[in-house]
C-alpha cells in the first residue's frame, strides 16, 4: 500500500499542470496513490486541478454555484470511474470530459442564467479581458454565446484552458483533424459576428 509520505514526493513538483513528460507522470503517480487508498493524494489532485475545472464550467454555465456543483460531481464521477478504470492516459483530458458531462447534465436540469463579462470573478477573466476591460470582451463573450455549443466548447479548451488539439479530442471524443475544423469554423463565425457588432455600433453610433 502507498503510504502517504510517498505521494508528497511529488508536491515539490507541483504547479499547475501542462503537457509534457513530467506532468504526466506526476498525474500517474497520483492516480496509483489514490487507487491505493492514499488521500493525501487525492488532496494534491484537487489542488492540481479543482480550480481548473471549476474555471471550465464557469465558462460555459456562467453561474458559479452551478461551477461549484460541476467540480465537486466531476471528482466524484472521477473517483468512481478510477476503481473501475485500468489505464488513464492523460488525466486533465478526462477530468475536462467529466465536468463537459456534468455541464450538459445540469442544462438539462435546469436554467442557468448566463452573467455578463462585468459580473465575472476577477480571477475567471481571460487575456481577452486584459485588452479592454469594458468593451472587447463585452462583445467576444456575447459573440461567444452565439456559437453552437460544441464551438463554444472548442473555444473554451483551447484558449482559456490551453488544451492541446489532441487533449480537445479525448474530451470531446473527436479525432485531432476533427477539432482543427471545428476550431477552425468557431473562429470563423466568432469572427463574423465581432465584425457584425462592429458595423452595428458604427451604425449607431456607439
Amino acid at each position: 500500500m502507498v503510504k502517504k509520505g510517498q505521494a508528497n514526493v511529488v508536491k515539490a513538483d507541483f504547479g499547475h499542470p501542462g503537457h509534457n513528460g513530467d506532468d504526466l507522470n506526476v498525474d500517474k503517480i497520483l492516480i496509483q496513490a489514490i487507487k491505493n487508498s492514499d488521500e493525501t493524494a487525492f488532496e494534491l489532485l484537487l489542488e492540481r486541478y479543482q480550480k481548473k475545472i471549476h474555471r471550465f464550467a464557469y465558462r460555459l454555465l456562467g453561474d458559479v454555484d452551478a461551477a461549484n456543483d460541476v467540480a465537486q460531481e466531476t471528482f466524484l464521477r472521477f473517483y468512481k470511474l478510477l476503481q473501475d478504470k485500468s489505464e488513464i492516459k492523460y488525466l486533465a483530458a478526462l477530468l475536462y470530459r467529466i465536468a463537459k458531462n456534468c455541464c450538459i447534465d445540469i442544462k438539462r436540469k435546469q436554467r442557468i442564467r448566463t452573467i455578463t463579462p462585468e459580473e465575472m470573478p476577477v480571477e475567471y477573466r481571460t487575456a481577452f479581458q486584459v485588452l479592454d476591460e469594458k468593451e472587447r470582451q463585452v462583445r467576444i463573450e456575447k459573440a461567444l454565446r452565439k456559437l453552437p455549443e460544441n464551438q463554444q466548447l472548442a473555444i473554451v479548451l483551447r484558449h482559456t484552458e490551453s488544451l492541446s488539439y489532441q487533449d480537445i479530442g479525448e474530451v470531446m471524443s473527436i479525432s485531432v483533424s476533427a477539432v482543427e475544423s471545428l476550431l477552425f469554423r468557431a473562429r470563423s463565425k466568432l469572427k463574423k459576428l465581432l465584425e457584425q457588432q462592429e458595423l452595428l455600433d458604427s451604425v449607431s453610433g456607439n
